[in-house]
Protein backbone atom coordinates (compact mmCIF):
# COMPACT_ATOMS: atom_id res chain seq x y z
CA UNK A 1 0.00 0.00 0.00
CA UNK A 2 1.30 3.42 -1.17
CA UNK A 3 1.87 6.15 1.41
CA UNK A 4 -0.63 8.12 -0.12
CA UNK A 5 -3.40 5.59 0.50
CA UNK A 6 -1.92 5.65 4.32
CA UNK A 7 -2.06 8.75 4.92
CA UNK A 8 -5.64 8.83 3.08
CA UNK A 9 -7.23 6.29 5.38
CA UNK A 10 -5.54 7.41 8.22
CA UNK A 11 -7.07 10.77 7.61
CA UNK A 12 -10.44 9.40 7.07
CA UNK A 13 -10.30 7.68 10.50
CA UNK A 14 -9.22 10.78 12.62
CA UNK A 15 -11.98 12.34 11.08
CA UNK A 16 -14.43 10.26 11.11
CA UNK A 17 -13.66 8.74 14.40
CA UNK A 18 -11.81 10.90 16.49
CA UNK A 19 -13.76 13.94 15.36
CA UNK A 20 -11.08 16.07 15.50
CA UNK A 21 -13.32 19.01 14.01
CA UNK A 22 -14.37 22.20 15.93
CA UNK A 23 -17.04 21.09 18.16
CA UNK A 24 -20.37 22.84 16.15
CA UNK A 25 -18.78 20.89 12.90
CA UNK A 26 -18.96 17.21 14.86
CA UNK A 27 -22.59 16.15 13.90
CA UNK A 28 -22.39 16.65 10.72
CA UNK A 29 -18.60 16.08 9.15
CA UNK A 30 -19.79 12.25 9.22
CA UNK A 31 -22.34 12.57 6.37
CA UNK A 32 -20.72 15.29 4.83
CA UNK A 33 -17.98 13.48 4.28
CA UNK A 34 -19.26 10.69 3.46
CA UNK A 35 -21.22 12.16 0.56
CA UNK A 36 -18.19 13.62 -1.10
CA UNK A 37 -16.23 10.42 -1.02
CA UNK A 38 -19.06 8.16 -2.18
CA UNK A 39 -19.58 10.61 -5.26
CA UNK A 40 -15.97 10.50 -5.78
CA UNK A 41 -15.89 14.66 -5.49
CA UNK A 42 -12.50 15.48 -5.44
CA UNK A 43 -12.38 18.78 -6.00
CA UNK A 44 -14.58 19.62 -3.27
CA UNK A 45 -13.16 16.76 -0.84
CA UNK A 46 -9.65 18.24 -0.93
CA UNK A 47 -11.00 21.69 -0.38
CA UNK A 48 -12.89 20.87 2.61
CA UNK A 49 -9.63 18.88 4.08
CA UNK A 50 -7.04 22.21 3.18
CA UNK A 51 -9.97 24.43 4.80
CA UNK A 52 -9.99 21.98 7.88
CA UNK A 53 -6.23 20.97 7.59
CA UNK A 54 -4.67 22.51 10.97
CA UNK A 55 -8.03 20.72 12.44
CA UNK A 56 -7.27 17.13 10.72
CA UNK A 57 -3.88 16.45 10.71
CA UNK A 58 -1.07 15.64 13.34
CA UNK A 59 1.78 18.58 12.01
CA UNK A 60 3.96 15.42 11.45
CA UNK A 61 1.63 13.99 8.51
CA UNK A 62 0.59 17.96 7.50
CA UNK A 63 3.36 18.31 5.08
CA UNK A 64 2.48 14.87 3.61
CA UNK A 65 -1.18 15.57 2.58
CA UNK A 66 -0.12 19.04 1.18
CA UNK A 67 2.53 17.28 -0.69
CA UNK A 68 -0.57 14.99 -2.02
CA UNK A 69 -3.07 17.58 -2.58
CA UNK A 70 -0.49 18.92 -5.36
CA UNK A 71 0.02 15.20 -7.01
CA UNK A 72 -3.81 14.76 -7.30
CA UNK A 73 -4.17 18.42 -8.72
CA UNK A 74 -1.79 17.35 -11.30
CA UNK A 75 -3.87 14.37 -11.94
CA UNK A 76 -7.52 16.00 -12.17
CA UNK A 77 -6.23 18.66 -14.62
CA UNK A 78 -5.09 15.25 -16.45
CA UNK A 79 -8.82 14.06 -15.92
CA UNK A 80 -10.20 16.99 -17.05
CA UNK A 81 -8.53 17.02 -20.34
CA UNK A 82 -10.06 13.81 -20.30
CA UNK A 83 -13.33 15.38 -20.74
CA UNK A 84 -13.99 14.18 -16.73
CA UNK A 85 -14.23 17.47 -15.52
CA UNK A 86 -16.28 17.50 -11.91
CA UNK A 87 -16.13 14.03 -10.93
CA UNK A 88 -13.03 11.19 -10.74
CA UNK A 89 -14.39 7.88 -10.43
CA UNK A 90 -12.57 5.88 -7.92
CA UNK A 91 -10.69 3.53 -10.67
CA UNK A 92 -9.34 7.12 -11.60
CA UNK A 93 -7.39 7.93 -8.13
CA UNK A 94 -6.57 4.69 -5.83
CA UNK A 95 -6.64 6.20 -2.54
CA UNK A 96 -10.12 7.61 -3.48
CA UNK A 97 -11.13 4.17 -4.48
CA UNK A 98 -10.05 2.80 -1.26
CA UNK A 99 -11.86 5.30 0.81
CA UNK A 100 -15.40 4.52 -0.77
CA UNK A 101 -14.91 0.93 -0.58
CA UNK A 102 -14.24 1.66 3.62
CA UNK A 103 -17.44 4.17 3.36
CA UNK A 104 -19.50 1.45 2.08
CA UNK A 105 -18.41 -0.72 5.05
CA UNK A 106 -18.17 1.44 7.48
CA UNK A 107 -20.14 -0.29 10.19
CA UNK A 108 -18.37 -3.30 9.90
CA UNK A 109 -14.66 -1.60 10.24
CA UNK A 110 -13.02 -1.40 13.43
CA UNK A 111 -10.61 0.65 14.66
CA UNK A 112 -8.12 -2.40 14.15
CA UNK A 113 -8.80 -1.75 10.57
CA UNK A 114 -7.51 1.90 9.69
CA UNK A 115 -4.22 1.12 11.66
CA UNK A 116 -3.23 -2.01 10.28
CA UNK A 117 -2.37 -0.89 6.83
CA UNK A 118 -0.24 1.96 8.79
CA UNK A 119 1.37 -1.06 10.84
CA UNK A 120 2.54 -2.89 7.90
CA UNK A 121 3.81 0.21 6.10
CA UNK A 122 5.38 1.06 9.06
CA UNK A 123 9.42 2.53 8.05
CA UNK A 124 8.06 6.19 7.75
CA UNK A 125 5.04 6.33 10.38
CA UNK A 126 6.08 7.66 14.13
CA UNK A 127 5.63 6.27 17.22
CA UNK A 128 3.86 9.58 17.66
CA UNK A 129 1.26 9.05 14.79
CA UNK A 130 0.45 5.57 15.59
CA UNK A 131 -0.71 7.21 18.97
CA UNK A 132 -2.97 9.76 17.10
CA UNK A 133 -4.43 7.25 14.57
CA UNK A 134 -5.06 4.84 17.23
CA UNK A 135 -6.51 8.07 19.54
CA UNK A 136 -4.27 7.37 22.68
CA UNK A 137 -3.36 10.47 23.67
CA UNK A 138 -6.05 11.00 26.17
CA UNK A 139 -5.29 7.45 27.80
CA UNK A 140 -1.53 8.67 28.22
CA UNK A 141 -2.58 11.81 29.78
CA UNK A 142 -4.68 9.85 32.12
CA UNK A 143 -1.98 7.17 33.29
CA UNK A 144 0.26 9.99 33.91
CA UNK A 145 -2.78 12.38 35.82
CA UNK A 146 -3.63 9.27 37.91
CA UNK A 147 0.14 7.89 38.80
CA UNK A 148 0.92 12.20 40.16
CA UNK A 149 -2.78 12.01 42.29
CA UNK A 150 -1.34 8.17 43.48
CA UNK A 151 1.57 9.38 44.80
CA UNK A 152 0.42 12.60 46.72
CA UNK A 153 -1.70 11.11 48.18
CA UNK A 154 0.27 8.69 49.46
CA UNK A 155 2.83 10.89 50.22
CA UNK A 156 0.20 13.52 52.52
CA UNK A 157 0.05 10.28 54.51
CA UNK A 158 3.32 11.29 55.90
CA UNK A 159 2.62 15.28 55.68
CA UNK A 160 3.27 16.60 59.16
CA UNK A 161 3.03 12.98 60.35
CA UNK A 162 -0.83 12.93 59.87
CA UNK A 163 -0.28 8.87 59.68
CA UNK A 164 2.93 8.35 59.97
CA UNK A 165 5.90 9.99 60.71
CA UNK A 166 8.29 10.90 57.80
CA UNK A 167 12.03 9.99 58.48
CA UNK A 168 15.69 10.23 56.28
CA UNK A 169 16.12 6.95 54.37
CA UNK A 170 19.47 7.95 53.07
CA UNK A 171 21.19 10.30 51.19
CA UNK A 172 20.34 11.16 47.14
CA UNK A 173 22.69 13.98 45.10
CA UNK A 174 23.00 15.78 48.37
CA UNK A 175 19.75 15.68 49.61
CA UNK A 176 18.37 13.18 51.66
CA UNK A 177 15.38 11.19 50.49
CA UNK A 178 12.62 9.97 53.03
CA UNK A 179 10.28 7.14 53.86
CA UNK A 180 7.31 9.36 52.59
CA UNK A 181 9.49 9.88 49.29
CA UNK A 182 9.84 6.03 48.62
CA UNK A 183 6.44 5.16 49.43
CA UNK A 184 5.09 8.03 47.12
CA UNK A 185 7.67 6.63 44.00
CA UNK A 186 5.88 3.04 44.61
CA UNK A 187 2.36 3.87 44.72
CA UNK A 188 2.88 6.36 41.42
CA UNK A 189 4.62 3.59 39.60
CA UNK A 190 1.97 0.95 40.81
CA UNK A 191 -0.31 3.41 38.65
CA UNK A 192 1.61 4.07 35.97
CA UNK A 193 2.01 0.05 35.33
CA UNK A 194 -1.93 -0.59 35.64
CA UNK A 195 -1.87 0.76 32.25
CA UNK A 196 0.62 1.85 30.18
CA UNK A 197 2.32 -1.79 29.19
CA UNK A 198 -1.84 -2.42 27.76
CA UNK A 199 -0.99 0.77 25.54
CA UNK A 200 2.55 0.15 24.87
CA UNK A 201 1.13 -3.56 23.13
CA UNK A 202 -1.55 -1.50 21.09
CA UNK A 203 1.61 0.62 19.67
CA UNK A 204 3.26 -2.51 19.09
CA UNK A 205 6.20 -0.21 21.15
CA UNK A 206 9.21 -2.42 21.38
CA UNK A 207 10.13 -0.91 25.51
CA UNK A 208 8.77 0.60 28.15
CA UNK A 209 11.10 1.99 30.91
CA UNK A 210 10.51 3.95 34.13
CA UNK A 211 13.09 6.34 36.24
CA UNK A 212 12.14 8.35 39.36
CA UNK A 213 14.28 10.26 41.73
CA UNK A 214 14.01 7.57 43.96
CA UNK A 215 14.60 4.55 41.81
CA UNK A 216 18.39 5.98 41.60
CA UNK A 217 20.64 4.63 44.26
CA UNK A 218 20.67 4.19 47.24
CA UNK A 219 17.08 4.14 47.59
CA UNK A 220 16.19 1.93 44.38
CA UNK A 221 16.28 -1.24 46.38
CA UNK A 222 14.01 0.36 48.81
CA UNK A 223 11.73 0.81 46.09
CA UNK A 224 11.87 -2.21 44.07
CA UNK A 225 11.20 -4.61 47.07
CA UNK A 226 7.90 -3.19 47.03
CA UNK A 227 7.19 -4.55 43.26
CA UNK A 228 6.30 -7.50 41.23
CA UNK A 229 8.80 -8.62 38.88
CA UNK A 230 7.43 -7.40 35.70
CA UNK A 231 7.74 -3.64 37.27
CA UNK A 232 11.14 -4.09 38.48
CA UNK A 233 11.94 -4.95 35.28
CA UNK A 234 11.19 -1.63 33.50
CA UNK A 235 13.30 0.52 36.46
CA UNK A 236 15.90 1.17 34.60
CA UNK A 237 19.21 3.02 36.28
CA UNK A 238 20.38 7.01 35.20
CA UNK A 239 22.75 5.96 32.41
CA UNK A 240 20.38 3.24 30.39
CA UNK A 241 17.61 5.49 30.78
CA UNK A 242 18.85 8.90 29.79
CA UNK A 243 19.88 7.49 26.18
CA UNK A 244 18.76 7.57 22.51
CA UNK A 245 15.49 5.62 21.55
CA UNK A 246 13.63 4.52 19.24
CA UNK A 247 9.92 3.13 19.25
CA UNK A 248 10.21 3.64 23.08
CA UNK A 249 7.95 4.72 26.05
CA UNK A 250 9.26 6.42 29.09
CA UNK A 251 8.25 7.49 31.86
CA UNK A 252 10.27 9.91 34.26
CA UNK A 253 9.18 11.17 37.71
CA UNK A 254 9.31 12.71 40.84
CA UNK A 255 7.22 11.59 43.78
CA UNK A 256 7.68 14.58 46.03
CA UNK A 257 9.59 17.53 44.21
CA UNK A 258 10.65 19.82 47.22
CA UNK A 259 10.94 17.25 49.30
CA UNK A 260 12.31 19.76 51.87
CA UNK A 261 8.97 21.83 52.21
CA UNK A 262 7.74 18.80 52.64
CA UNK A 263 9.74 17.84 55.42
CA UNK A 264 9.41 20.98 57.28
CA UNK A 265 5.64 21.25 56.71
CA UNK A 266 6.03 24.05 54.19
CA UNK A 267 2.80 23.66 51.77
CA UNK A 268 4.81 23.61 48.29
CA UNK A 269 5.61 20.70 46.96
CA UNK A 270 4.01 18.27 44.50
CA UNK A 271 4.15 15.32 42.37
CA UNK A 272 5.28 14.88 39.15
CA UNK A 273 4.96 12.86 35.66
CA UNK A 274 6.04 13.19 32.48
CA UNK A 275 5.86 10.46 29.44
CA UNK A 276 8.86 10.86 27.04
CA UNK A 277 7.95 9.36 23.59
CA UNK A 278 11.49 8.44 21.91
CA UNK A 279 13.58 11.14 22.90
CA UNK A 280 10.68 13.91 23.25
CA UNK A 281 8.50 14.98 26.27
CA UNK A 282 4.48 14.63 25.35
CA UNK A 283 2.64 14.26 28.16
CA UNK A 284 2.95 15.39 31.82
CA UNK A 285 0.39 16.04 34.81
CA UNK A 286 1.72 17.47 38.14
CA UNK A 287 -0.21 17.42 41.28
CA UNK A 288 -0.12 20.06 44.19
CA UNK A 289 -2.59 17.58 47.34
CA UNK A 290 -2.00 20.77 49.56
CA UNK A 291 -4.55 23.10 46.94
CA UNK A 292 -5.47 19.36 45.65
CA UNK A 293 -5.33 21.05 42.10
CA UNK A 294 -3.83 18.61 39.10
CA UNK A 295 -2.05 20.22 36.01
CA UNK A 296 -1.90 18.36 32.65
CA UNK A 297 0.01 19.08 29.97
CA UNK A 298 -0.37 17.20 26.43
CA UNK A 299 1.75 18.17 23.24
CA UNK A 300 0.31 15.94 20.38
CA UNK A 301 1.30 18.15 17.94
CA UNK A 302 4.91 20.37 17.23
CA UNK A 303 6.11 20.97 20.94
CA UNK A 304 8.06 24.29 19.80
CA UNK A 305 4.75 26.17 18.63
CA UNK A 306 0.76 26.83 19.70
CA UNK A 307 -0.40 23.66 18.13
CA UNK A 308 -4.22 23.78 18.19
CA UNK A 309 -3.23 19.44 19.29
CA UNK A 310 -1.24 20.51 22.34
CA UNK A 311 -3.63 21.32 25.05
CA UNK A 312 -3.12 21.85 28.89
CA UNK A 313 -5.75 21.89 31.90
CA UNK A 314 -5.88 22.46 35.41
CA UNK A 315 -8.06 20.94 37.50
CA UNK A 316 -9.84 22.20 40.99
CA UNK A 317 -10.68 18.48 42.17
CA UNK A 318 -12.09 19.39 45.06
CA UNK A 319 -15.26 21.72 43.50
CA UNK A 320 -15.13 19.90 40.40
CA UNK A 321 -14.17 22.45 38.16
CA UNK A 322 -11.25 21.52 35.02
CA UNK A 323 -10.33 24.80 33.17
CA UNK A 324 -7.95 25.44 30.74
CA UNK A 325 -4.46 27.07 31.14
CA UNK A 326 -4.53 29.28 28.32
CA UNK A 327 -1.54 31.18 26.22
CA UNK A 328 0.40 33.98 28.61
CA UNK A 329 -0.05 37.65 26.51
CA UNK A 330 2.84 38.59 24.95
CA UNK A 331 3.11 42.21 25.37
CA UNK A 332 4.26 41.99 29.14
CA UNK A 333 7.36 42.58 30.59
CA UNK A 334 10.31 41.18 33.00
CA UNK A 335 10.02 44.21 34.61
CA UNK A 336 6.47 43.67 36.00
CA UNK A 337 6.94 40.06 36.44
CA UNK A 338 8.43 38.02 39.48
CA UNK A 339 10.89 35.37 38.49
CA UNK A 340 11.51 31.92 39.92
CA UNK A 341 14.96 30.37 41.19
CA UNK A 342 15.96 26.92 42.34
CA UNK A 343 19.42 26.06 43.89
CA UNK A 344 20.35 22.26 43.57
CA UNK A 345 21.89 22.05 46.79
CA UNK A 346 25.19 19.64 46.90
CA UNK A 347 28.46 19.81 48.43
CA UNK A 348 30.22 19.08 44.93
CA UNK A 349 27.97 22.08 43.53
CA UNK A 350 29.69 25.64 44.88
CA UNK A 351 30.86 26.75 41.43
CA UNK A 352 27.32 26.45 40.42
CA UNK A 353 26.12 28.21 43.14
CA UNK A 354 28.27 31.25 42.93
CA UNK A 355 27.13 31.27 39.10
CA UNK A 356 23.61 31.06 40.46
CA UNK A 357 23.93 33.98 42.94
CA UNK A 358 25.49 36.20 39.90
CA UNK A 359 22.57 35.82 37.96
CA UNK A 360 19.87 36.61 40.70
CA UNK A 361 21.52 40.14 41.00
CA UNK A 362 20.90 40.70 37.49
CA UNK A 363 17.31 39.15 37.80
CA UNK A 364 16.58 41.24 41.31
CA UNK A 365 17.51 44.14 38.93
CA UNK A 366 15.76 43.40 35.71
CA UNK A 367 12.31 41.93 37.30
CA UNK A 368 10.02 42.61 40.11
CA UNK A 369 10.68 40.07 42.25
CA UNK A 370 12.58 36.84 42.55
CA UNK A 371 11.03 33.82 44.39
CA UNK A 372 13.09 30.09 45.52
CA UNK A 373 10.15 28.55 46.60
CA UNK A 374 12.91 24.96 46.45
CA UNK A 375 10.74 23.22 43.55
CA UNK A 376 11.29 23.46 40.48
CA UNK A 377 8.02 21.75 39.04
CA UNK A 378 6.11 23.84 41.06
CA UNK A 379 7.18 26.65 39.57
CA UNK A 380 7.42 25.76 36.21
CA UNK A 381 3.64 25.13 37.36
CA UNK A 382 3.27 28.55 38.22
CA UNK A 383 5.24 29.95 35.18
CA UNK A 384 2.77 27.70 32.44
CA UNK A 385 -0.50 29.31 34.38
CA UNK A 386 1.17 33.18 34.43
CA UNK A 387 1.81 33.49 38.14
CA UNK A 388 5.61 33.70 37.61
CA UNK A 389 7.43 35.63 34.48
CA UNK A 390 10.30 32.62 34.06
CA UNK A 391 12.37 30.29 35.55
CA UNK A 392 15.74 29.82 35.56
CA UNK A 393 18.18 27.26 37.13
CA UNK A 394 22.26 26.71 36.11
CA UNK A 395 22.38 23.02 37.20
CA UNK A 396 19.31 20.79 37.97
CA UNK A 397 17.87 17.58 37.63
CA UNK A 398 15.98 16.42 34.25
CA UNK A 399 13.26 14.79 36.66
CA UNK A 400 12.87 18.37 38.05
CA UNK A 401 11.99 19.83 34.91
CA UNK A 402 10.11 17.25 32.43
CA UNK A 403 6.67 17.65 33.80
CA UNK A 404 6.91 21.79 33.85
CA UNK A 405 8.71 21.92 30.55
CA UNK A 406 5.43 19.84 28.67
CA UNK A 407 2.75 22.07 30.78
CA UNK A 408 4.83 25.52 29.87
CA UNK A 409 4.88 24.23 26.14
CA UNK A 410 1.61 22.97 25.77
CA UNK A 411 0.25 26.77 26.82
CA UNK A 412 2.89 28.12 23.90
CA UNK A 413 5.32 28.64 26.33
CA UNK A 414 9.40 28.31 26.04
CA UNK A 415 11.58 25.88 27.74
CA UNK A 416 15.43 25.49 26.81
CA UNK A 417 18.88 25.43 28.22
CA UNK A 418 21.53 28.04 29.36
CA UNK A 419 22.42 27.31 25.47
CA UNK A 420 18.85 27.91 23.82
CA UNK A 421 18.81 24.01 22.73
CA UNK A 422 16.05 21.88 23.70
CA UNK A 423 16.44 20.06 27.30
CA UNK A 424 18.19 16.66 26.03
CA UNK A 425 16.81 13.52 27.58
CA UNK A 426 19.01 11.46 25.56
CA UNK A 427 21.77 11.78 28.12
CA UNK A 428 22.39 11.40 31.72
CA UNK A 429 23.61 14.16 34.02
CA UNK A 430 22.47 17.73 35.38
CA UNK A 431 20.80 20.39 33.08
CA UNK A 432 20.01 23.77 33.09
CA UNK A 433 16.93 25.80 32.19
CA UNK A 434 15.30 28.80 31.02
CA UNK A 435 11.39 28.77 31.07
CA UNK A 436 9.22 31.89 30.68
CA UNK A 437 5.10 31.63 29.55
CA UNK A 438 5.90 33.94 26.29
CA UNK A 439 8.56 34.20 23.50
CA UNK A 440 8.64 38.32 25.09
CA UNK A 441 10.20 37.29 28.37
CA UNK A 442 12.20 34.45 27.70
CA UNK A 443 13.95 36.59 25.24
CA UNK A 444 14.47 39.32 28.62
CA UNK A 445 15.64 36.21 30.28
CA UNK A 446 17.96 35.18 27.24
CA UNK A 447 19.46 38.38 27.33
CA UNK A 448 20.42 38.29 31.31
CA UNK A 449 21.97 34.56 30.68
CA UNK A 450 24.10 35.47 28.19
CA UNK A 451 25.58 38.51 29.54
CA UNK A 452 26.01 36.78 32.69
CA UNK A 453 27.82 33.55 31.36
CA UNK A 454 29.24 35.24 28.19
CA UNK A 455 32.00 36.80 31.18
Amino acid sequence: MSPANILLINLFYLVMYKKLLPVNMEGTVKSHLKQMIAKGNTIELLNFFKKHQHDLFTPISLRKFQALIEKIKQNNEAHRRARHPDKLKPSYVGPLGELVDLVEAMDEIKLQNFYTPIEKEGNDTTLEQKITALGLWDSLVTCAREAAVASGITAMAFYNGSWSPTKDVGPHLGNSSTNADVAATVSLLRAVDAKLPQICRQLGCEDLQYFAEETSSPTKSMVEKQVGPSLKSRIKGEREFFSPKTNTIRVIADAIDGTGNFKKGFPIFCSAVAIIVNNTPRVSAIYDPVQHIVYTGLLAGIPKERDPLNTANKWHVSIGLKIPVLPIAGNRRLSEEHVGIHFTRSKHNEQSLKEMIGLIEHLVAASSGVYAVNSGVFSLAEVARGALGGFINNKTNPWDVTAGEVLIKATGGQVTDFGQKPIDYTRPGPVSVIAAPNRQLYDELWQIVERKTAR
